[in-house]
């Protein structure tokens, strides 16, 4: 009887170390829950149709919401949180990641992720061990009303800027510049998304790329998708080359494919596979040329419409509305919100946060990071 009580005292001591742990230290909390599984009596939960230990895995993507995982998997989580954090490296292409930064900066990210899109709907999907991970620290984003910036960690600098098009009419640079931007992504054109599929040129692109040059501006374009196959975006990709003759960027040439979700469009029953086509075959059109490519995405086409295997060289302009970015995929620029306010334009704008190495990464794809410079 005395030592059935001493398990019982005990079995309650370790339960309310754990609830401590799992509240403040989930990285550990795993180890307990194992242990605690040993213990008689304590009806640790069992997932129908399954045996082994239970393992409790809070994300590191900002939500707070645990993830729960049984048998085998909790097994491989317990042991590489007891001490084979190897495994919980940022996993890249050998010789593909800094040595120096990337390996001490390297973030734990589980399994599978949920996340929100712009419209609130939520999905899960599994993370991607092969794709290289960001390894920027999410506390170190600090808004202020619309504004982002990036502080704290002196692994990255960040600067911000935002992008346009002709629906935001005439633009005073100058006042934009004075508003604190250093940086626009300018859409040089569009492709209609009626059968058609007309090449078109926004109407002010000129205009835009040559008064936000002249009031000192960083500035690169993008180009608004509607191929259907490679053919179109190699023509895409020789309309934007022919209209960007006369200009220096410093910022990449971006493809941005979007899907039409308010009305039918001739990209409708293209397939996620041919939408990598499409990227590759545009990107790869414009780093001939001599510039930067980069892609326009959202993390719902990362999850279930790119291969980004296959686009991996190709740095990511990010899209999330959210307080935080959800992905958790290397991305350069993030548009963080559609609805800023900026001096100099009327109606609300895209803000975009560039985070910058403080130094440059070990490895540098040919013509892709060329616009990320050292901090300051």
């Amino acid at each position: 009887m005395r030592g059935e009580r001493n398990t019982e005292h005990f079995r309650k001591q370790a339960a309310l170390v754990w609830e401590r742990l799992r509240r403040d230290v989930p990285a550990y909390a795993a180890v307990l829950l194992l242990f605690l599984g040993t213990l008689p009596g304590c009806g640790l939960p069992q997932d129908a149709g399954t045996s082994g230990p239970v393992a409790a895995l809070s994300p590191a993507d900002g939500t707070g919401k645990s993830q729960t995982v049984y048998g085998d998997q909790a097994e491989s989580l317990i042991e590489s949180k007891a001490g084979n954090t190897k495994d919980l490296r940022q996993t890249v292409p050998e010789g593909e990641m800094d040595t120096d930064l990337g390996q001490d900066r390297a973030v734990p990210v589980p399994d599978r992720i949920s996340f929100t899109d712009v419209k609130g709907q939520t999905y899960t999907f599994s993370v991607n061990p092969a794709i290289a991970r960001h390894e920027y620290d999410l506390q170190a984003f600090v808004r202020d009303e619309d504004r982002l910036s990036y502080v704290g960690d002196t692994g990255f600098c960040s600067r911000l800027g935002l992008d346009v098009s002709h629906y935001h009419g005439t633009i005073d640079w100058g006042k934009v510049k004075e508003d604190g931007f250093s940086f626009a992504f300018i859409r040089l054109g569009c492709r209609g998304y009626g059968e058609a599929g007309e090449i078109r040129l926004d109407r002010e692109f000129k205009n835009n790329m040559e008064n936000a040059l002249a009031a000192g501006l960083d500035v690169g374009v993008y180009f608004f998708s509607q191929a259907v196959n490679e053919e179109e975006a190699v023509e895409e990709a020789a309309f934007v080359l022919e209209n960007l003759e006369g200009y220096q960027l410093q910022l990449p040439v971006v493809f941005d494919p979007e899907r039409i979700d308010w009305d039918e469009a001739r990209t409708d029953c293209v397939s996620g596979r041919q939408f990598t086509e499409n990227a590759e075959a545009f990107c790869s059109m414009v780093e001939e040329a001599g510039f930067a490519p980069m892609l326009y995405c959202n993390l719902y086409w990362q999850a279930f419409e790119l291969d980004l295997e296959r686009l991996s060289r190709i740095p990511i302009w990010y899209a999330d509305y959210e307080k935080l970015p959800q992905t958790p995929y290397r991305f350069a620029f993030w548009q963080y919100t559609n609805e800023g306010s900026v001096d100099g334009i009327t109606g609300p704008v895209d803000l975009n946060i560039q985070l910058i190495p403080a130094a440059p990464p070990a490895y540098m794809p040919p013509g892709s990071m060329r616009n990320e410079m050292p901090c300051p």
